[in-house]
């Protein structure tokens, strides 16, 4: 799974501690630190709230997340990153 390599690189590119994202999804730390290390499944309202939080949707995260898969990662998602700024 990459999910958590996702919710970690768009986290730290925003500035954002784990605890910020944890308490404004209102669960704990080492929950958030869970989903950012591919130890937990991220629960379906947990991503609406990342794409809340991002001001983004969940269609782009699942689509970071299939680009994420493909050979010339890093390279295919930076633009898509870029309208996160």
């Amino acid at each position: 799974m990459l999910l958590g390599v996702l919710l970690k690189t768009l986290r730290r590119k925003k500035g954002y501690s784990s605890q910020e994202l944890a308490d404004a999804l209102h669960v704990s730390r080492s929950t958030y630190s869970r989903y950012e290390n591919d130890l937990k499944l991220v629960e379906p309202d947990i991503l609406e709230s990342l794409a809340e939080f991002y001001e983004t949707t969940v269609e782009d995260f699942i689509l970071w997340h299939k680009l994420m898969r493909e050979p010339d990662y890093p390279f295919n998602i930076y633009k898509r990153f870029e309208k996160l700024n």
